[in-house]
Order: structure tokens, then C-alpha cells, then sequence
């Protein structure tokens, strides 16, 4: 019994310390996803924005047009 832990304990042992380089690759490129997301996010709420603005430009210089062309 004590052989099979000791077998267990170094197994876990080695799979630990294979993965530990790795975590911080791994945390790398979370963050690089998370900054990714974030700036989309940013964008993506400027262009509505700006949407949102171009549109109110758009109608009120269309019914300005409208009206010059009904005078004439």
C-alpha cells in the first residue's frame, strides 16, 4: 500500500510540475483575451454611438431637404 502511494504522489507530483510553465502562458493569454473583449466591447459602443448621431443628422437634414423642396 505505501509503494502505491508513493507511486500516486510522485505521478501527481510530476503532472504538477509539468503544468506549472505553463500557467503562466496560460494566465498571458487570458488577459490578452480579456483585453481582446474589452476593447470590442469599447468599439462596438462608440459606433452605436456615432450611429445614433448620424442618424439624427441624417433626419433632420432630410426634412430640411423635404421642406426646400416643397417650396420650390
Amino acid at each position: 500500500m505505501e509503494g502505491l502511494r508513493d507511486h500516486y504522489n510522485t505521478k501527481t507530483n510530476r503532472f504538477r510540475n509539468y503544468r506549472r510553465p505553463f500557467g503562466s502562458a496560460r494566465d498571458q493569454y487570458w488577459k490578452q483575451v480579456t483585453k481582446v473583449r474589452d476593447y470590442g466591447s469599447s468599439q462596438m459602443e462608440y459606433l452605436q454611438d456615432n450611429y445614433a448621431k448620424n442618424l439624427g443628422k441624417l433626419r433632420s437634414y432630410s426634412v430640411a431637404q423635404l421642406e426646400r423642396f416643397r417650396q420650390h
